[in-house]
C-alpha cells in the first residue's frame, strides 16, 4: 500500500547515483485506495474489492510487520484529506486481532512527528505487540539532508537507518533488539524508541521481513545531517535560492521563502490566540495549553476539536504545518476544559478568510 506520487519516469532512489528502488515493487493499493479504512480491513483479512484485493490472511502462527509513516499527536496521517487513523482505533484493531487469534507476533514501525503517541500509555504488552518509532510522544522527526535529488529529500533518518540496517545485516542472525539499537544509535534529532513486548526483542528480523542475502554497498554517499520536518520546505527553498542563475527567478524563490514565513508566523498567531481564549485570558494556563506534552486519552474529545479547528480555521491536508501544532487541542481536551470552551476559542479566533498552502 504505497500512494505512489513520487516515481519521476519510473525512477526513485534512496541516495545520489542510488539504484533504482521502485522497479518491480508490488503496488497492491495505490492513490485513492490508500485509505485507512482500507488499511485496517487489509490488515484484518477482510476483502475490500478495490486495488489487488490482496489481504493478510493470517492465523495464530502468523507473524505481522507494519511500517507506517507521516502523522500527528495521537494519528497517522492517510493522504486523502481529513482521513486519519486515531491511536484509539488503530490499537483497538490490534486487540480484536489479538483476540481472534489473527497473528502470533506482530512488529510495528512508525516514521512520523509524534509517533511515540501512537503507543504510549496504550497497554500493549499482553498483545505480543512491539513498536519502535521515530521520535517519542512529544517530538518531530527529522529528514535527511542535503540527501537531495531534483530538490526533493529522499528519506526520513528513522526510516533509512533501519531500511539500510536490513539491507546489509543477515536477517537470520540479527534481532529485532538488534535493529532499534543501531537506528537509536544512528538517528540524529529525535529519540527513536520502543513500545510493548520488549522480551520480542531477541526474536530474529527474518521473522518479520523475511529471507535474503546482505547488500555490500557500491556508492559512497555524501555527509548528511538531520534536519526537522517541518522545516524540509524552507531548507528546499534555501537551496533554490543558491542555486538560482536567473536573477528574477532567485527574486521570485525569496518571496515564496518570505510569504512562507509570514503565514507560518500568521499560523501561530492564530494558535496563540485559540489558548488565551480557552484559557479566559489567563496567561499561565494559556502557556500551559501552548507547551504541556500530555498524553492524548480523551479521543472523543480531541477528534471533535479537530473537526472543528479543521472547518473553522486551518485544512490539516491543505497547511501541512498545521500538523505540528496541534499540541494546543490535545493539552486542551486533557485538561478537562469542556468542548464549548474550546469551540468557542476556535470560533473567536479564526474570523479570517480560508487559507491554504501553509507549509
Amino acid at each position: 500500500m504505497m500512494y505512489d506520487d513520487i516515481a519521476e519516469q519510473g525512477v526513485v532512489v534512496q541516495y545520489h547515483n542510488g539504484p533504482n528502488v521502485y522497479e518491480g515493487v508490488p503496488k497492491n493499493y495505490t492513490g485513492g485506495s490508500v485509505t485507512s479504512e482500507n488499511f485496517l480491513q487489509v490488515l484484518q483479512g477482510q476483502n475490500i474489492g478495490v486495488g489487488s484485493a490482496k489481504v493478510i490472511a493470517s492465523g495464530p502462527n502468523d507473524r505481522i510487520f507494519v511500517f507506517s509513516g507521516h502523522g500527528g499527536p495521537g494519528f497517522l496521517q492517510f493522504p486523502n484529506g481529513r482521513d486519519r487513523l486515531f491511536a484509539k482505533k488503530f490499537i483497538g484493531v490490534i486487540k480484536k486481532m489479538h483476540k481472534d487469534k489473527k497473528y502470533a507476533k506482530m512488529v510495528v514501525y512508525v516514521e512520523a512527528c509524534y509517533a511515540g503517541s501512537m503507543f504510549r500509555g496504550r497497554h500493549l504488552k499482553d498483545l505480543n505487540l512491539y513498536a519502535t518509532t521515530a521520535a517519542n510522544a512529544s517530538e518531530y522527526s527529522y529528514s535527511l539532508w542535503p540527501g537531495m535529488v531534483k530538490g526533493v529529500p529522499l528519506g526520513n533518518v528513522y526510516s533509512v537507518n533501519w531500511m539500510e540496517h536490513s539491507e546489509k545485516s543477515n536477517l537470520m542472525v540479527t534481532t529485532v533488539s538488534d535493529q532499534y539499537n543501531e537506528v537509536r544509535r544512528k538517528t540524529k534529532g529525535s529519540r527513536v524508541t520502543q513500545y510493548g513486548d520488549s522480551s520480542m526483542g531477541k526474536l530474529y528480523l527474518s521473522e518479520f521481513q523475511g529471507r535474503k542475502n546482505p547488500r555490500q554497498d557500491t556508492v559512497k554517499k555524501g555527509p548528511c545531517k538531520p534536519i526537522p520536518n517541518w522545516n524540509v520546505h524552507i531548507a528546499i527553498l534555501d537551496e533554490k535560492i543558491l542555486n538560482a542563475k536567473d536573477a528574477s527567478v532567485k527574486k521570485s524563490l525569496q518571496q515564496k521563502r518570505k510569504q512562507t514565513l509570514e503565514n507560518r508566523d500568521f499560523f501561530e498567531r492564530k494558535i496563540a490566540e485559540i489558548a488565551t481564549f480557552i484559557a479566559a485570558e489567563k496567561k499561565d494556563k494559556a502557556k500551559s495549553l501552548l507547551t504541556s506534552e500530555k498524553d492524548v486519552i480523551n479521543f472523543d474529545c480531541y477528534e471533535a476539536a479537530l473537526r472543528h479547528f479543521e472547518d473553522r480555521c486551518f485544512s490539516l491536508s491543505a497547511n501541512p504545518y498545521a500538523l505540528h501544532h496541534l499540541r494546543v487541542l490535545v493539552n486542551a481536551c486533557e485538561s478537562g476544559f469542556q468542548m464549548r470552551d474550546i469551540t468557542s476559542a476556535i470560533d473567536s479566533a479564526c474570523t479570517h478568510p480560508t487559507i491554504r498552502g501553509i507549509v
